[in-house]
């Protein structure tokens, strides 16, 4: 999937493309999110499930439990990514 808004509007079952700026502006904001995070890989299936969750959460629902519901699976994602020596910190090659 690449993380563009065609993709992102899928997942929220969306047909127009009337909202594409606030989606990209939640796509970007997931990128930032968990770049601050420690998450270094900015590729893959994991992460672009990361960025789908946090779009989801955060698109703008009008039932909170629906937002709160894909706000924990992102942030349990997204802890998952932190701790993985996959997506976690590049580590230094030791000198020498």
């Amino acid at each position: 999937m690449a993380l563009g808004p065609k993709a992102i509007r899928a997942i929220l079952r969306m047909k127009t493309e009337a909202h594409d700026a606030e989606i990209k502006g939640l796509i970007e904001a997931a990128k930032i999110d968990l770049k601050l995070a420690g998450v270094e890989v900015n590729s893959g299936k994991l992460y672009e499930t990361a960025v789908a969750f946090y779009c989801k959460a955060n698109f703008g629902w009008l039932e909170p439990e629906v937002a709160a519901h894909w706000e924990a699976r992102y942030e349990k994602l997204k802890a998952t990514m932190q701790h993985s020596t996959e997506y976690g910190p590049i580590k230094a090659e030791p000198r020498g």
